[in-house]
């Protein structure tokens, strides 16, 4: 069944409509001009690259290649394209996992998905992975998931990755117990919706610059999460404290939780023991370990002092390193 209106409801008034649609606003203009620490000329080179390896198909048998394979499936709002990048190691005699990465509001799936460069993990790690980049809905506001008060609310977006998910099962021997997501902005809070509402499937998820914001939002929109929650999950969230666009103090007119209440209900769901002191990784970068939770699953925040609305590609912290390897310590491996 799709979704066609929030149970969040309308703001009150025409200031509070203005501010909503002003935050909106940042947000997508901030995922539009992230290059996720990739430059224009390398993701440039990057599409040239893969072009001629794209497919397309909708049903099981479909036509693919190692490297890059474009998809559609047909939903009841229009076609709806994801990528799939095919390690070399994969074989049909053995299991493979699942990463899907979301893209923030505004931005491209291609933007997104190739500068972030988890495909170079795919290839390189061990458990390997296919690694999925999947296209928001284009609606009224810009390229979006349906996370909750943000940002698409027409699309029913945790079916679309059931569905990818069945694709993908059809055409490939995937391994079930290792299906992760990770996300930026929108796609990290779609990412955290995920972990709610379908954690059958998922064993594990990484929230960058995001929170829970399932309708209603707020606490409310926590307790929501609560209640579809269907067993423990492994989370990690990165966080600027200094995020003007999703702050670490939250936004009550956006539905957005605070960073430690986001944080304090998974150790709850999670059923995990208090956390542990704060301790320096490397500059600017805080670790905050959960212990004990439920099903040996991990938690973890990691606070960047001064961070904006970003995904940090720095010397001494690498996102995309940092969640590949939290995914496979939580598949066993170290």
């Amino acid at each position: 069944v799709v979704s066609t209106q929030s149970t969040w409801g309308q703001p009150k008034n025409q200031k509070m409509k203005l501010l909503f649609f002003v935050a909106l606003l940042a947000l997508a203009t901030s995922a539009q001009s992230h290059s996720y620490g990739a430059n224009e000329e390398t993701v440039a080179k990057s599409m040239s690259k893969y072009v001629e390896m794209m497919y397309y198909g909708t049903s099981s048998n479909v036509t693919w290649q190692y490297g890059e394979n474009a998809f559609t499936l047909q939903r009841p709002e229009g076609e709806r394209r994801f990528y799939v990048y095919v390690p070399k190691v994969y074989t049909d005699a053995h299991p493979i996992g699942v990463h899907f990465s979301f893209h923030g509001l505004g931005d491209t799936c291609e933007n997104y998905g190739r500068g972030v460069g988890f495909s170079d993990y795919a290839e390189k790690m061990t458990p390997s992975f296919l690694y999925v980049y999947p296209c928001g809905y284009s609606g009224l506001i810009g390229t979006a998931w349906h996370a909750g008060t943000c940002c698409e609310q027409s699309t029913d977006d945790v079916q679309f990755v059931r569905d990818m998910l069945s694709f993908l099962q059809s055409n490939f021997h995937v391994n079930t117990s290792q299906i992760w997501s990770s996300g930026f902005s929108n796609g990290a809070m779609f990412s955290e919706r995920l972990a709610c509402e379908a954690a059958d499937v998922f064993s594990a998820v990484a929230s960058v610059s995001g929170v829970v914001c399932i309708e209603p939002g707020n606490s409310a929109g926590l307790t929501s999460c609560d209640k579809a929650f269907k067993r423990p999950v492994n989370v990690l969230q990165i966080h600027g404290d200094a995020d003007p666009v999703v702050p670490w103090t939250g936004d009550a007119i956006l539905g957005f939780p605070t960073v430690p209440d986001d944080m304090s209900a998974w150790a709850t769901r999670n059923k995990c023991g208090s956390p542990s002191n704060e301790t320096l990784i490397t500059t600017d970068f805080y670790q905050t370990l959960y212990s004990d939770c439920g099903s040996n699953v991990s938690m973890e925040l990691v606070r960047h002092k001064g961070g904006a609305h970003q995904w940090p590609m720095v010397t001494g912290f690498e996102t995309t390193d940092y969640i590949a390897r939290f995914f496979a310590r939580s598949a066993g491996y170290n």
